[in-house]
């Protein structure tokens, strides 16, 4: 009997010895959770965009909370017999015992995911308000007077408008009632981009009185009178001999006024005074979430079927000829389609009867897209602490 006594011990100790599983589960479900919650961030995302090319409605839901709940119990039974066998009184007999083992183990997961729609009034204004220079400078804000080095990849998505030049700007608006112009535009850029190069300017984070700007600093008098120079303070309206230039959302930053027709108006224009500490002060206009979102949609890839039957627009002159975007969207956002699940996708979405997707080795697109959902993030932050009113959807997996 002894024997059977051990056994039992041993199958008991077997199936209660190791019963806490909590700190492996916090090391296998975290990541994969982490994975599954950023997979569909971002395929969310990416189907708003394709929404809005396919002029659409945007709808984001907020992943609230995941609560995972784990169990895992054992049992084990036995069943003992003994029989005793004869064949007479004067025959043979004999006994026989057995111990029958039932061993019981069973796992529980049952994650609640909660879900809630991201749409109330606030963040719907957050999203149709122009972005402020203080918010597309805070990655910047580490440290004083921090180098710019993107500017170039930040003005094209981000800016509507250097002073009077437009960057594609109606293309970001409801209905496209004209076509864009950028190419003044771009050649801002060019001049900008070809004098870093030389080394003859620095682009960094500049704040006045609370008043965050971009500051464009010649390196020396000769930089600031070289022709690429010339024809940038040209271009931009400021005083042939600046050797600085001054960014700003803020139409006067440093104004002086002298009557009061100029001090009530609305809109006034700057005044390049010698007594002003800010005498190159350039006006900019910064996108909405919006308008980058509107802005980026034209670089989806539209099926030819889904244009012929005008699901989406498709820019042309009036004489038939197709408007080029390309220089729009070259190394800086492309959506792939496909009516295939794609293979080699940094991010994908099922839309309209097709997938459209980000390739893994497009590094353009794939900054440009984390940087969007970079500022998005931005937004959703200034909804922390906020009483929630829209309904939560909770599910039980």
């Amino acid at each position: 009997m002894w024997k059977f006594k051990f056994l039992f011990t041993l199958f008991l100790c077997i199936l209660t010895g190791c019963t806490s599983i909590g700190p492996s589960e916090v090391s296998i479900n975290r990541k994969l959770y982490n994975d599954v919650a950023k997979e569909t961030e971002q395929e969310q995302l990416l189907k708003n965009i394709v929404r809005i090319r396919y002029f659409d409605s945007p709808y984001f839901l907020s992943l609230n909370s995941l609560t995972g709940s784990y169990a895992l119990s054992s049992s084990i039974s036995a069943s003992p017999n003994a029989s005793y066998t004869t064949n007479g009184p004067l025959s043979s007999w004999s006994v026989s015992r057995m111990l029958g083992l039932n061993p019981n183990v069973s796992y529980s997961d049952t994650p609640t995911i909660s879900y809630s729609p991201v749409g109330d009034s606030r963040f719907a204004r957050e999203v149709i308000t122009p972005l402020t220079m203080a918010q597309l400078l805070i990655p910047y804000s580490s440290g004083f007077n921090s180098t710019i080095y993107d500017f170039i990849f930040v003005a094209r998505i981000v800016f509507g408008k250097i002073e009077d030049i437009s960057n594609a700007d109606s293309i970001t608006s409801a209905k496209i009632i004209e076509m864009p112009k950028y190419s003044a535009f771009y050649r801002v850029l060019s001049l900008i981009s070809a004098l870093r190069n030389r080394g003859a300017i620095d682009i960094r984070q500049f704040v006045l009185s609370d008043i965050n700007m971009i500051h464009v600093q010649f390196n020396t008098k000769a930089d600031s009178k070289l022709p690429a120079a010339i024809k940038l303070k040209k271009l931009l309206n400021a005083p042939p001999d600046s050797d600085s230039l001054y960014l700003s959302d803020e139409f006067s930053p440093c104004p002086v006024r002298s009557s009061i027709d100029e001090i009530l108006a609305i809109n006034p224009k700057k005044i390049y005074k010698k007594d002003c500490p800010l005498t190159e002060t350039v006006h900019v206009e910064l996108r909405s979430i919006l308008e980058i979102a509107r802005f980026l949609s034209f670089g989806v890839e539209v099926p030819p079927c889904d244009l012929q039957r005008g699901y989406a627009l498709e820019l042309r002159y009036p004489n038939g000829e197709l408007f080029n975007l390309d220089p729009l969207y070259h190394n800086l956002f492309h959506v792939y389609w496909s009516d295939s699940v794609p293979q080699d996708a940094f991010v994908k979405t099922y839309y309209h009867g097709h997938w459209f997707y980000i390739s893994d080795s497009d590094l353009d697109s794939k900054v440009t897209f984390r940087y969007l959902s970079g500022l998005l993030i931005l937004l959703a932050g200034n909804q922390a602490g906020e009483v929630q009113t829209k309904p939560i959807l909770t599910i039980p997996v």
